[in-house]
């Protein structure tokens, strides 16, 4: 009867839970697993299946397991022992103290429902999670303990042993029940455990079943795709399980084993007839609080069962909701089962001491005993019957929202929009990836589009891997001088440029960063095509009408399943609220578009229901308090419920709150987001911002100076001096404020120098100090000029005249030490870096000054104090290291000098100055192998035709003819 309600409410296509799974199954190429080496062994012969029928296949398999689960649930229960209490052995008089009154069938039938048809149990059992797979082991183990105990057969024990440690590699949490595990055979045994005949053969049986841990090292140490050995896989597959057990909450475990745990230790005990206490008074008081304690304990199982906010499903919800990622959570399906095995037990005990005492048929029993064990005996009987009907009416429509047609609808409207061949689609997302790979697979397109997760790209091996499944497509890596592990972000921005004009590249939510500087977004429904931005253009261009009537279109259509989706997202569906996390995210970057189009009726709608689709999108929320604003023609920023500091909290950054929740455009919150795209070298990205900023506040100094500022890094001077033209236009009339006069002046004077225009630069810089003689802002800015000029004697003048105004002020002293180093005025350069440390002796920068200026002059032995202490307040700072590596060398100290390079080796692969020193020490140790060999990776790695470079190769070729000799 499981089966088939199971089947009739089968998930037709994956869930959250499930996805991991039928992507594994799907996936082309075999690859090893790192953990669960049985559901691997089990899941193998479904790779054989048509894509189309694998989820189908696989939720069906979840569904049997769930099933015989049950069956042994109903056999563990019928095996229970009803003998735990004085009223129980009165009335159960059969030598095994099993219940065989004639209503026995109660107990394990409202088990398996109580069990079957909760929430959580069904969902696993309709979606192939793996979860019932590991469940099926559990309730195995349990029979057989029970069973041993009916028979005295050691072999179901040893069966149980062989089981458990099959079951403990495939999931975490059996290590955890071990102990109850342990307990219960004492239980059975009793003293007799503890012979060491019958603990050996039971170690022997467990043994056997944990080297089944061992499957998973074996396969990756035989496979080319993993890279990992024997040894460091299996380390691999321990670690994950110790985290995953010592990570878990304890109070989570705690609270859940109150109706599980818990009553099954009482059900455990056999309690004595009495406890001191010989009156009819007592006995009759000691009858009632057992009858309480087994009442309190069936209502609080049932109410689990029913989700009670104290339940293991609720409490897991609550902290789910701190997250944003897609996860599934923790089932304990382990817990609910054991509940359900009370709940069990305890019908079977009011069914039983309900009876009248077989023992004293002449007793006369009074009429409201009779009526009460009469009622206690209906009600019990009842319940079989509205069990199921409350549990059905409360979890069926749960259960058929979460069907997987929410993940099949939107990766159907992902797929919509792409063109017809030659897709790219990005996301840094890997569920909604591995979401849109499954449907690509089971559509079976003859040109399998890339699906690439951008988080990986900077890796090489990575990138390797794609190129080999997509040699036309994929770019080759490049073969530098010097191999790479991660690539640098610039050619990250070059290579998805280059994709992007001969493929059409997708994102598959809206997503910022480097690979948006040169490419924009355009938006097709919930995914957006990356256009390269027009040449010379900052901002993206407008939307066409075409583009805008085509997701007009696309939303309008939606509306009506989004309008379905809005309330099972505030009952807290799970594949729900993820749907709608993701819906949301989408229809706030639209609703802002449209605000940008001035549609803002439109605009409020679309995060309006952005809202209503996630309730914590705080993004929807601050847009639609500033779209009200803008709509009552007031251009403040909304007043927000909360601070921004409140909002963004749980966050914990910009970045983070933008990547869950989409764009804002509030231009108080905008200000902050340019400030973080600027500090981040996002400047086009904070460009944008700061441009949207003006918009809405045209009087806004500090954005139009953090918009100039973002020109010059973009090396786009005529844009920063257009942007200061228009800001002292709009004040004519009225004078700016001193500081944001000198700020302008400086922004100017950067410009011109950008322009190439040096002196124009300086006489704008020059006319200022006479205006603000006291400015350090000014002098600061003609410092730089002097500086990016070459003209390092002006620029000791300036901080001459800066260290006047403010004598100590240490980031110009630092600077004249640096300039000092430069023009060789070593004794200058020591006394600013001395002045620094004598205001502040722990000042990195001016310890590593001190040794470098030691190392310019020779002093080698001088040099290695400072730069000790600044290894001692970090570690691992690269060029301390490289300088007091030099020191050691020059100074001879070889073996010191040895340790600091392969520190930095270790640090920085195949650096080639630390190659040189490696083979300096090689040399003077006269270890002509050792110096050959490193000599080679310095000319690898070094640039040719440098004098050093030649220096070098003329030593290596003497090298390698003395070696012949």
């Amino acid at each position: 009867m499981a089966l088939v309600v199971y089947l009739l409410t089968l998930n037709r296509w994956v869930s959250l839970s499930s996805l991991p799974t039928v992507v594994e199954v799907a996936r082309k190429e075999l690859i090893p697993p790192a953990s669960q080496p049985l559901r691997f062994l089990v899941l193998l012969p479904f790779r054989w299946l048509p894509a189309g029928w694998q989820p189908i296949a696989l939720n069906a398999f979840s569904a049997l397991c769930a099933s015989l689960t049950l069956g042994l649930l109903a056999r563990s229960v019928a095996l229970l022992p009803q003998d735990r209490t004085r009223e129980q052995r009165q009335r159960a008089r059969n030598e095994l103290s099993l219940l065989s009154i004639p209503g026995a069938w109660v107990s394990p039938v409202f088990a398996a429902i109580a069990c079957g048809l909760q929430l959580t149990f069904w969902e696993h059992a309709t979606a192939a999670t793996g979860e019932m797979l590991d469940l099926l082991l559990f309730a195995y183990v349990i029979r057989c303990l029970l069973e041993s105990r009916i028979d005295n057969r050691e072999s179901w024990l040893t069966r149980s042993a062989l089981v458990y440690g099959i079951a403990a590699t495939n999931n975490y949490a059996m290590i955890g029940f071990f102990p109850a595990y342990l307990m219960a055979l004492i239980w059975i045994k009793g003293t007799s455990f503890f012979q060491f005949g019958f603990v050996a053969r039971m170690f022997g049986w467990g043994a056997a079943g944990l080297t089944l841990y061992l499957l998973p090292p074996v396969l990756n140490a035989f496979s080319d795709q993993s890279g990992l050995g024997f040894l460091q896989a299996l380390r691999f597959e321990l670690a994950g399980q110790k985290n995953a057990l010592l990570g878990f909450p304890r109070y989570l475990i705690a609270i859940a084993s109150l109706t599980s745990l818990v009553p099954c230790l009482l059900v455990g005990i056999r309690w004595p007839s009495t406890f001191g206490e010989t009156s009819p008074v007592g006995a009759a008081i000691t009858a009632l609080l057992f009858r309480v304690v087994h009442a309190a304990l069936l209502a609080a199982g049932i109410w689990v069962v029913f989700e009670a906010p104290f339940g293991p499903r609720m409490l897991m919800d609550r902290i789910l909701q701190q997250f944003d990622e897609p996860f599934g959570g923790v089932p304990f399906l382990r817990f609910y089962y054991l509940g359900a095995l009370c709940l069990g037990y305890f019908v079977g005990y009011f069914l039983l001491v309900s009876r009248p005492d077989a023992a004293r048929t002449w007793q006369r029993v009074s009429a409201g005993t009779r009526l009460v064990n009469g009622a206690v005996t209906s009600a019990l009987g009842l319940a079989v019957f509205l069990l199921p009907a409350g549990l059905v009416y409360k979890n069926l429509p749960l259960i058929r929202a979460s069907d997987g047609s929410l993940f099949r609808e939107l990766t159907r409207l992902i797929t919509r929009g792409w063109s017809a061949h030659d897709v790219i689609a990005l996301s840094d997302e890997p569920f909604i990836l591995s979401l849109t790979q499954h449907r690509v697979q089971q559509a079976g397109t003859a040109e399998e589009p890339i699906l690439a997760d951008t988080r990986l790209l900077p890796s090489a091996a990575y990138q390797e891997s794609l190129h080999k499944r997509f040699p036309r497509r994929w770019p080759a890596q490049p073969e530098p001088d010097a191999p790479m592990a991660i690539f640098d972000p610039r050619y990250l921005m070059y290579e998805l440029s280059e994709l992007a004009r001969s493929n059409d590249v997708y994102y598959l939510h809206p997503s910022f960063g480097y690979y948006f500087e040169p490419l924009y977004l355009q938006p097709h429904g919930v995914v957006y095509q990356l256009a390269l931005y027009p040449t010379n253009a900052i901002a993206p261009p407008p939307l066409t009408d075409g583009v805008l009537h085509e997701n007009q279109k696309f939303w309008a259509d939606a509306r009506p399943a989004l309008d379905r989706l809005a309330p099972l997202v505030s009952r807290r569906i799970t594949d729900a609220l993820v749907v709608g996390r993701w819906y949301s995210r989408a229809l706030n970057w639209w609703g802002v578009e449209l605000e940008k189009l001035g549609r803002l009726n439109d605009a409020a709608d679309a995060f309006g229901l952005a809202h209503r689709l996630n309730p914590g999108n705080v993004a929807a929320q601050i847009n639609l308090d500033f779209n009200r604003a803008l709509q009552s023609r007031d251009a403040r920023p909304a007043v927000l419920k909360k601070s921004l500091e409140e909002r963004v909290g749980r966050y914990g950054s910009w970045n983070a709150l933008l990547a869950v929740n989409g764009p804002i455009d509030d231009p108080g919150v905008c200000f902050r987001l340019g400030e973080v795209f600027a500090s981040q070298s996002l400047f086009r990205q904070a460009a944008l911002v700061f441009r949207r900023v003006l918009q809405l506040e045209p009087d806004n100094l500090e954005a139009c100076f953090r918009l100039a500022n973002a020109f010059l890094a973009m090396q786009r001077p005529d844009q920063a001096l257009e942007i200061t033209r228009e800001a002292r236009a709009r004040r004519t009339g009225q004078p700016f404020a001193a500081t944001n006069l000198v700020e302008l002046t400086c922004i100017e004077a950067m410009a011109h120098f950008g322009k190439g225009d040096t002196e124009a630069a300086e006489k704008i810089l020059l006319g200022a100090c006479q205006q603000h003689p006291k400015s350090d802002t000014i002098l600061d800015t003609l410092f730089q000029v002097y500086v990016m000029a070459n003209r390092l004697t002006n620029a000791l003048t300036t901080l001459d005249e800066q260290l006047k105004l403010k004598p100590d002020n240490l980031p110009a002293l630092l600077n004249k030490a640096y300039v000092c180093m430069k023009l060789e005025a070593y004794d200058q350069a020591k006394a600013a870096v001395s002045d620094v440390l004598k205001r502040d002796p722990g000042n990195v920068q001016a310890l590593l000054d001190r040794g470098a200026i030691s190392i310019q002059t020779k002093s080698y032995k001088e040099a290695l104090e400072p730069l000790n202490q600044v290894l001692k307040l970090q570690p691992g700072n690269q060029l301390a290291l490289m300088n007091r590596a030099i020191a050691h060398l020059q100074s001879d100290q070889l073996n010191e000098a040895q340790r600091d390079y392969e520190t930095l080796q270790k640090l920085t692969p195949n650096l080639y100055r630390v190659e040189y020193g490696l083979a300096e020490i090689a040399f003077r140790r006269k270890d002509v192998p050792t110096a050959i060999r490193h000599s080679e990776a310095y000319l690898k790695y070094a640039p040719p035709d440098t004098d050093e470079a030649k220096q070098i190769a003329e030593r290596l070729k003497q090298l390698k003819a003395s070696a012949k000799h």
